[in-house]
């Protein structure tokens, strides 16, 4: 429509100018007036001819040129940009109650790197997944200080554990964590009394097997493998493991634990002997050992115990008279059953008239008389009656004796609590 407009305007305006550039008509020429000032002859103008005017020759006008249709070219689409796709912001992990706990723990990011799976098993005790209080990072902590993860594992798995731990269990922990040699540790959380529970007497009796371990792990492995540890722990028992952490010398300690009639079982005459003994041994080792392996220890009886307790008393309080004991021709061999029942009155002799112990120890002087009786409360009681003169009445000797061991009993209306009675007349 505008070029079209355009076109039209032009033609107009040549049209106009055309019309303005005519010739004038050639029959109306026009008589010039004269001026009254000037006396010249008037100018004679040509006759007109019959030559027709000349026609004004008319400018074509030009066609106007058609304006080029323009082809509209398609603005191209703007292609969308497409928009970021939003990264979808993480779902926060919760923090585990324990986290902030455990990660102050020594050793727990160590274990979460190097075992997680105990680590796991850790985690997944409720006490320690519903938070750790400082009584439980205290336990915790005791854990993750002991060497063998192994053995971490087998004390996660007990059932006291997992039930969350009191202040004894904690403590029992506390002590198997006190063992220097992790294969003894590790038998002693195998143990059937640690596995099903743990009471005041365990744990007193983890203390002490601990100790034992610390000084020597033979003899603290030695000590669990017998059977009557193994099979629980009465208060007898303990007191027996109790005895045998007090030997200084271990080498002592070890003969001790290797006795058949310690192996065997343990009742209270076992538990005074190794008492005595662990006195001898903490006064003189060598001493000790040749006691130990000396005949008269082989089986147990009253009257071995009244001769190691004698002994013992003579190594703590009259070691001189305990060295000449010791070194005295009839004892070189060893000590016999018989001669055990002399030894037991040497620490009373040797108070009152340490002379006599020669005399005591001499073949030709000393004789002995024996009786075995049975009270009605205390059982079997061995009697016997040493003498260093000529006995012309052995049996009424005896016989009173054995009348005043059974009146004593009936007065007390309780078991006769000795089983070796011996009576000396020097």
């Amino acid at each position: 429509m505008k070029p079209m407009m355009l076109a039209l305007t032009v033609l107009a305006i040549v049209a106009l100018i055309g019309c303005q550039t005519a010739s004038p008509d050639p029959t109306s020429t026009t008589v010039p007036t004269q001026s009254p000032s000037t006396s010249s002859p008037p100018t004679t103008q040509p006759e007109p001819t019959d030559e027709p005017a000349p026609t004004a020759e008319s400018t074509p006008i030009p066609t106007a040129k058609p304006a080029p249709t323009v082809t509209p070219v398609p603005t191209p689409r703007p292609t969308a940009t497409p928009r970021p796709t939003a990264t979808p912001r993480p779902t926060a992990t919760p923090v585990p109650a324990y986290f902030a706990a455990w990660n102050r723990l020594v050793n727990a990011r160590w274990l979460d790197g190097n075992h997680p799976t105990i680590a796991s098993e850790i985690k997944s005790l409720y006490w320690v997944a519903d938070g750790i209080d400082d009584a439980e990072s205290e336990v915790l902590q005791t854990l993750l200080y002991i060497d063998d993860v192994n053995v971490v594992s087998a004390i996660v798995g007990l059932a006291w554990v997992k039930d969350s731990t009191t202040d004894l269990e904690a403590e029992a922990i506390d002590w198997i964590n006190n063992f220097g040699d992790t294969e003894v540790m590790s038998s002693v959380v195998a143990l059937g009394w640690v596995k099903d529970g743990i009471g005041e007497l365990e744990v007193k009796a983890i203390q002490e097997l601990s100790y034992i371990d610390y000084d020597d792990s033979d003899v603290a492995a030695s000590v669990i493998a017998l059977g009557w540890v193994q099979d629980g722990i009465t208060d007898l028992e303990w007191e027996t493991i109790d005895w045998v952490n007090n030997f200084s010398d271990m080498e002592v300690a070890a003969s001790v634990v290797a006795l058949g009639w310690v192996k065997d079982g343990i009742e209270e005459l076992e538990v005074k002997a190794i008492e005595k003994l662990s006195y001898i041994a903490n006064k003189d080792e060598d001493e000790a050992l040749r006691i130990v392996a000396m005949t008269f220890l082989q089986t147990l009886e009253a009257s071995d115990v009244s001769a190691l307790e004698s002994l013992s008393k003579l190594a703590a309080f009259r070691e001189d008279d305990f060295r000449r004991v010791m070194a005295h021709p009839t004892l070189n061999p060893g000590i016999s059953d018989d001669w055990a029942k002399v030894v037991a009155t040497l620490y009373g002799v040797s108070n009152t008239n340490p002379r006599l112990i020669d005399s005591l120890l001499d073949y030709d002087v000393v004789t002995m008389n024996k009786r075995a009786i049975d009270l009605p409360r205390a059982g079997e009681v061995e009697l016997a009656i040493i003498r260093t003169d000529r006995d012309t009445a052995p049996t009424r000797s005896m016989d009173l004796l054995e009348h005043a061991v059974r009146n004593i009993e009936e007065f007390m209306a309780a078991p006769f609590p000795i089983g070796y009675v011996g009576l000396l007349f020097g």
